[in-house]
């Protein structure tokens, strides 16, 4: 080949090479740039989600506010063996530690009357403390750095009031017991006033755990309560049902609000940018479990590759509405599926992963099961609001009521629905009394026959399954009168 071919070749490549690492070291200083830029985004927190949360009791008068007896009732409570008071719940009359859980009871009635004074007043009154909504001074989201740390105590206290009404009862003590069941009413109710998620579900546990010594009351000593004290219990329900969906789920509203306001930048418009902040709260949920990166090279590309606010902003707002929905429902067939939260998920693991959406892919579930857990609670409700009607009604007219549409309007205002078949509750009257219950997630009718776990949700495609996995659990009726016998319930 000629010299100068050669030489000719020799530069086209030699130039080809330094074009190649011309575009090389841009490409590699607008990466940079870039990086650096995504390094520099700065959240800028705008609302106080703290003062949000803490409006209502803001605004109360201190003569009203019920968390300080509560506080005083908390630590005026002995040391609480959940084991021990099970002997009284549960009524086992032959337990050979049965003097020592009564005596556990009775040296709780300081506790006890400071519960029922603080249930006098109509709100908790709790003010939660956390971050300051500007800056990025708390390592973690107010809704994770202000914990309300006295819950374990609190369920004890309602352990201890159930504890209490049912000795009462056995005891023939119908006045204590009747106010011992409403105490406990209100501590559930005033729990969902404390802003936090955890609040809202153990006002349901509380209230549940209530409702099941009411009816195991009215099954084992049903002429104990007379027709006032089994309305004053009634009222007591009926202030719990003022409580709506969205309402129940504002605190984990806020909680995602907040958490978006210290994730991505603010563009004045509704939309901004993820920041490195992000990446951190990431590996804060994922506490080690999964390997988040928060370094301003492979953290700042995932950072730069995020979906923007605007658009985590939609799906936030289509999860919760849907959990609003859920919240709303019941359990049957047209129940809503989840399927949001779901399509976030699946969305958030492609490649490159969407830092955005595995945020709020992590911190959603929760507030799908907390809607969940809504529809049980008015189930609880509904049965006992209707065994209350059915005793109230033998009381004035001497017999059972022949149906629940028999029973006086000013007993039972509406007929109670079965939230698992979408009918009302299932009622009839044997030689032994009333019968009332729900078919249950087996979701057919097995007249009665009582099976521990039917009341527990499953999706519609898993019901099946476990049924005939589980028969001796699942198979058979939710049965709220006569109630259950103690042993195969589930009293937390």
């Amino acid at each position: 080949m000629p010299k100068s071919k050669r030489s000719g070749k020799r530069r086209f490549l030699l130039k080809s090479l330094a074009i190649l690492f011309a575009v090389c070291v841009v490409a590699a200083i607008a990466i940079g740039a870039k990086l650096f830029a995504v390094s520099q985004r700065t959240a800028w927190p705008t609302i106080d989600y703290i003062e949000l949360a803490n409006r209502d009791a803001i605004a109360l008068a201190e003569s009203d506010r019920a968390w300080p007896l509560y506080q005083t009732a908390l630590n005026a409570m002995g040391e609480i063996d959940k084991e021990l008071l099970d002997v009284v719940i549960r009524n086992r009359r032959e337990a050979p530690d049965r003097s020592n859980a009564i005596e556990l009871v009775r040296s709780n009635t300081l506790a006890l009357q400071s519960a029922s004074d603080a249930g006098d007043r109509p709100a908790m009154g709790y003010l939660a403390v956390g971050a300051s909504p500007r800056g990025m001074a708390a390592p973690f989201p107010w809704f994770l750095s202000a914990r309300f740390d006295r819950f374990d105590d609190i369920i004890n206290l309602a352990r201890l009031q159930a504890a209490d009404a049912l000795l009462a009862a056995v005891e023939g003590d119908a006045k204590r017991a009747s106010q011992r069941l409403i105490d406990a009413l209100r501590l559930a109710d005033r729990t969902a006033d404390i802003p936090e998620t955890l609040g809202q579900l153990l006002r349901n546990a509380i209230g549940a755990m209530t409702v099941k010594a009411i009816l195991s009351i009215l099954t084992l000593q049903p002429d104990l309560l007379d027709d006032a004290f089994l309305a004053r219990i009634d009222a007591a329900l009926a202030e719990m049902a003022t409580h709506s969906a969205d309402r129940f789920l504002r605190f984990d509203r806020y909680s995602v609000d907040d958490l978006l306001q210290r994730t991505f930048t603010n563009d004045g418009d509704g939309s901004g940018q993820m920041t490195l902040a992000g990446m951190r709260y990431l590996a804060g949920f994922a506490d080690g479990q999964a390997p988040i990166p928060t370094d301003r090279v492979l953290g700042g590309a995932l950072v730069a590759l995020a979906s923007d606010r605007a658009e985590i902003q939609r799906l936030v707002d289509e999860a919760f509405e849907e959990a609003i929905a859920i919240a709303s429902s019941d359990y049957s067939d047209a129940a809503p599926p989840a399927l949001v939260v779901e399509r976030i998920q699946m969305e958030s693991v492609g490649f490159p992963p969407d830092a955005g959406r595995v945020l709020i892919g992590a911190v959603l579930p929760p507030v799908t099961k907390a809607a969940r857990s809504l529809p049980l609670w008015a189930h609880y409700h509904m049965a006992a609001t209707a065994a209350i009607a059915i005793h109230r009604h033998r009381l004035r007219a001497g017999e059972w009521p022949a149906s629940l549409a028999a029973i006086d309007a000013s007993l039972l205002a509406r007929t109670p629905r079965d939230l698992y078949s979408g009918d009302t509750l299932h009622y009839q009257v044997s030689e032994d009394g009333p019968l009332l219950y729900s078919v249950g997630v087996d979701g057919d009718d097995d007249r009665g026959r009582h099976a521990p776990k039917a009341h527990q949700w499953r999706p519609l495609d898993e019901r099946p399954i476990r049924v005939a996995a589980r028969p001796d659990l699942f198979d058979g009726d939710w049965v709220f009168l006569p109630a259950p016998p103690t042993e195969d319930d589930d009293f937390d």
